[in-house]
């Protein structure tokens, strides 16, 4: 995800009042060291419905960390 885009979303949601982390650098399964921007959120879908209010149209993947899930 662009990090220009992941910042859009985490101040969306965080006005939304849902938590949400900005990761600048995750690297993650199947990236052999590559880095890209990722949020840190609870739910998949507050990320999908911000990126629908905000008009954002980027590629994205997900990773379960626990209880948490990155979408980057």
């Amino acid at each position: 995800m662009k990090i220009e885009n992941a910042r859009k979303i985490v101040n969306y949601l965080n006005l939304m009042e849902f938590e949400a982390r900005l990761n600048e650098s995750y690297s993650g399964r199947c990236m052999y060291g590559a880095f890209t921007a990722g949020v840190t959120v609870q739910s998949v879908g507050h990320v999908e419905m911000a990126m629908q209010a905000l008009n954002i149209d980027d590629y994205q993947r997900t990773d379960s960390m626990g209880r948490d899930t990155i979408v980057y």
